[in-house]
């Protein structure tokens, strides 16, 4: 929140408050908090109150939910199943939790209800039922509505670009989202309150809503941001710090048949790192790999998920080795390739029958366990930012616990809540420093902020001029928390 409003932004579209219930949903996925309702509530309740603190307004999405559904609403219109009943008591959960948080704005979902309006539904964006009898009149929400994307093919194919504006604004919409052809819209806009299909009057009062929501912007007051800002508060130390504790808390081992995880370095002495992610993911697999370098000898490979050739020659390089690490970065938005790439199912396959120990990491999405059976070990990391790669990277050497709950289930093995506990690193004897890698500050019963104002004073110090630069090493108990270099050798 404070980085976005650094920079300029004032409204986040997020959280997302769908209830990820259906492992087959291939567009939510992690995108949600998870399957169970009152947490993924309570947890879209703390990011809007934080969201708020920092100055940022929130955007609960998609409304009425869009958890239970197994097509992508990009490319056809999805069905929600159930009645009124059910989603009272599964998706409606967190959206009502939000509401009572006061988020400033909500976002619409393209989906069908045919339990509750019948089997010729229209899309919840286009229906006044769920966007003002539900949303608004029963529900009490008065902030900005958004649709969701218009372009998206659950819209356009069944009503094209201009009736779509139209019957969103009919059904209480306030702000029309990436309409296929915006001119068009616009013109059929125009076009409806000049027939009176569309009343003066409810334009005005979308208006209403889009002044006060910029005027709690302070848009009236000050419509530029302080450029001079941005360093002091975006990817400073202390929030990097803070990502990196997120990274390492949320890494969930769900399977080790073998006992195999973390590795012993002793014993793990070359590893065969495996990356599989699609051609424009030019981060994929960088900070893994090279974290891992220095603890063991690494060969990094990497398998483009929309090319699979040179998969064959593996065979060879995975007898080779002493452990075999599958890095996939399958994308939430997951199709049938990249959920379940037949190959690497193969792979999988040829290294349960080579004995070859094996560590699947999960970098995308967490179902992808039930396409690889025979997956000796998983891990589940949730995201492919480099945070999350080095996290993974020090709990297989080891170097960080493991303690994380599946938000969801992964059927038909693991329930939600699963998840194997792996305890961190031994501490030395007294007054041996552990010098090849920094660990987090709690583990040494240091205090994160604490040390992140050490690192302001320093950056501070150094563009006041007392110096052009410092290193800073800090151990406490036979441990490394800071060993740091800032500023120039030299003006």
């Amino acid at each position: 929140g404070l980085e976005a409003r650094a920079l300029g932004v004032h409204l986040n579209f997020a959280p997302v408050l769908d209830v990820n219930n259906n492992p087959e949903n291939p567009i939510i996925n992690t995108r949600s908090y998870g399957e169970d309702p009152e947490r993924v509530a309570a947890l879209g309740a703390a990011y809007i109150q934080g969201a708020r603190e920092a100055g940022l307004m929130t955007t609960a999405k998609h409304f009425p939910g869009h958890g239970d559904t197994e097509t992508d609403s990009h490319e056809a219109l999805p069905i929600v199943p159930g009645d009124r009943a059910r989603i009272d008591r599964i998706e409606l959960v967190p959206f009502r939790r939000a509401i009572d948080a006061g988020v400033d704005a909500v976002m619409t979902a393209h989906v069908s209800a045919p339990g509750i309006l019948g089997p010729d539904a229209p899309p919840a964006t286009l229906s006044s039922y769920f966007m003002t009898d539900l949303l608004r009149e029963e529900l009490g929400f008065d902030g900005v509505l958004f649709t969701d994307a218009l372009d998206m093919a659950a819209i356009t194919e069944a009503f094209g670009g201009g009736e779509a504006a139209v019957r969103a604004l009919e059904a209480g919409a306030d702000v029309l989202l990436m309409p296929e052809d915006p001119v068009r819209a616009i013109e059929a806009v125009v076009a409806a309150v000049d027939s009176g299909r569309l009343t003066e009057d409810r334009i005005e009062a979308s208006v209403r809503r889009l002044l006060r929501m910029k005027s709690r912007a302070g848009l009236h007051v000050s419509r530029l941001t302080d450029g001079d800002r941005v360093p002091e508060v975006v990817a400073i130390a202390e929030h990097l710090a803070l990502a990196d504790s997120f990274a390492r808390r949320a890494l969930t081992l769900v399977r080790d048949l073998e006992g195999a995880f973390p590795i012993d370095t002793t014993r793990t002495r070359s590893v065969l790192s495996i990356t599989y992610a699609r051609d424009g993911d030019v981060t994929a697999g960088r900070a893994f790999d090279a974290r891992l370098r220095g603890a063991v000898d690494v060969v990094s490979v990497r398998v483009d998920a929309e090319n699979d050739d040179g998969l064959s020659e593996l065979g060879r390089r995975i007898r080779g080795a002493d452990l075999v690490v599958l890095s996939a970065h399958a994308t939430p938005r997951v199709d049938e390739e990249d959920a379940a790439p037949h190959p690497l199912d193969d792979l999988l396959s040829e290294l349960a029958a080579s004995n070859t120990p094996s560590v699947v990491i999960s970098f995308g999405s967490p179902y992808l366990l039930s396409t690889l059976p025979d997956a000796w070990t998983y891990l589940v990391a949730w995201g492919g930012a480099p945070a999350s790669q080095v996290a993974a990277a020090d709990a297989l050497l080891g170097r960080v616990p493991v303690e994380g709950r599946l938000p969801i289930a992964l059927p038909p093995v693991h329930a939600l809540g699963d998840g194997l506990v792996r305890s961190g690193p031994v501490p030395p004897p007294s007054g041996m420093f552990v010098h090849d890698e920094e660990v987090p500050p709690e583990q040494a019963g240091m205090d994160a902020e604490a040390l992140a104002r050490v690192d302001r004073l320093i950056v501070q110090a150094i563009r006041d001029s007392v110096t052009p630069g410092a290193a800073l090493a800090i151990g406490r108990g036979g441990r490394l928390v800071r060993l740091r270099g800032y500023g120039r050798l030299g003006r």
